[in-house]
Protein backbone atom coordinates (compact mmCIF):
# COMPACT_ATOMS: atom_id res chain seq x y z
CA UNK A 1 0.00 0.00 0.00
CA UNK A 2 1.37 3.36 -0.68
CA UNK A 3 2.04 6.20 1.87
CA UNK A 4 0.07 8.89 1.81
CA UNK A 5 2.69 11.62 2.27
CA UNK A 6 2.05 14.29 0.02
CA UNK A 7 -0.15 17.63 0.90
CA UNK A 8 -1.91 19.17 -1.74
CA UNK A 9 0.54 21.40 -1.96
CA UNK A 10 3.44 19.03 -2.47
CA UNK A 11 1.21 17.42 -5.20
CA UNK A 12 0.99 20.40 -6.92
CA UNK A 13 5.30 21.19 -7.63
CA UNK A 14 5.48 17.46 -7.87
CA UNK A 15 2.82 16.99 -10.95
CA UNK A 16 2.88 20.56 -12.46
CA UNK A 17 -0.86 20.10 -11.90
CA UNK A 18 -2.52 23.35 -10.60
CA UNK A 19 -4.89 22.57 -7.60
CA UNK A 20 -8.02 24.07 -8.66
CA UNK A 21 -7.54 21.36 -11.51
CA UNK A 22 -6.56 18.41 -9.51
CA UNK A 23 -9.77 19.64 -7.08
CA UNK A 24 -11.94 19.30 -10.46
CA UNK A 25 -10.52 16.53 -12.19
CA UNK A 26 -11.30 14.52 -8.17
CA UNK A 27 -14.91 16.28 -8.52
CA UNK A 28 -15.81 15.02 -12.33
CA UNK A 29 -13.86 11.76 -12.30
CA UNK A 30 -13.00 10.41 -8.86
CA UNK A 31 -9.89 10.88 -10.28
CA UNK A 32 -6.87 11.31 -8.21
CA UNK A 33 -8.71 9.88 -4.68
CA UNK A 34 -6.62 11.59 -2.05
CA UNK A 35 -6.69 10.07 1.50
CA UNK A 36 -8.19 12.23 4.10
CA UNK A 37 -6.68 13.54 7.67
CA UNK A 38 -9.07 13.57 10.44
CA UNK A 39 -9.07 17.63 9.69
CA UNK A 40 -9.97 16.90 5.97
CA UNK A 41 -6.72 17.59 4.26
CA UNK A 42 -5.96 15.57 1.28
CA UNK A 43 -3.05 13.73 1.29
CA UNK A 44 -1.36 11.86 -1.78
CA UNK A 45 0.80 9.21 -2.78
CA UNK A 46 3.75 9.42 -5.22
CA UNK A 47 2.31 6.60 -6.53
CA UNK A 48 -0.65 8.87 -7.40
CA UNK A 49 1.90 11.70 -8.41
CA UNK A 50 2.98 8.72 -11.11
CA UNK A 51 -0.20 8.51 -12.54
CA UNK A 52 -0.92 11.96 -12.98
CA UNK A 53 2.33 11.84 -15.07
CA UNK A 54 1.35 9.46 -17.15
CA UNK A 55 -2.44 10.99 -17.67
CA UNK A 56 -0.55 14.01 -18.60
CA UNK A 57 1.45 11.81 -21.18
CA UNK A 58 -1.31 9.86 -22.40
CA UNK A 59 -3.00 13.69 -23.09
CA UNK A 60 0.13 14.84 -25.33
CA UNK A 61 -0.40 11.85 -27.64
CA UNK A 62 -4.15 12.93 -28.05
CA UNK A 63 -5.99 11.45 -25.49
CA UNK A 64 -9.21 13.03 -23.57
CA UNK A 65 -8.81 13.30 -20.34
CA UNK A 66 -11.32 10.71 -19.48
CA UNK A 67 -9.24 8.76 -21.71
CA UNK A 68 -6.55 8.94 -20.45
CA UNK A 69 -7.10 8.79 -16.75
CA UNK A 70 -9.05 5.74 -17.93
CA UNK A 71 -6.20 4.41 -19.72
CA UNK A 72 -3.64 5.49 -16.65
CA UNK A 73 -5.59 3.17 -14.06
CA UNK A 74 -5.24 0.24 -16.36
CA UNK A 75 -2.95 -2.62 -14.68
CA UNK A 76 -0.07 -3.14 -16.45
CA UNK A 77 -0.45 -5.35 -19.20
CA UNK A 78 1.90 -8.62 -18.43
CA UNK A 79 1.80 -9.71 -22.37
CA UNK A 80 3.05 -6.10 -23.79
CA UNK A 81 6.31 -5.65 -25.63
CA UNK A 82 9.02 -3.74 -23.86
CA UNK A 83 11.84 -1.72 -25.49
CA UNK A 84 13.39 -2.43 -22.54
CA UNK A 85 12.83 -6.45 -22.54
CA UNK A 86 15.92 -9.04 -24.04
Amino acid sequence: MSRFDLSIGDFVTRTGVSEPTLRVWERRYGFPEPQRTGSGHRRYSEDQAALIDHVLSLREAGLSLPAAIARAQLPPDPGAISLFSS
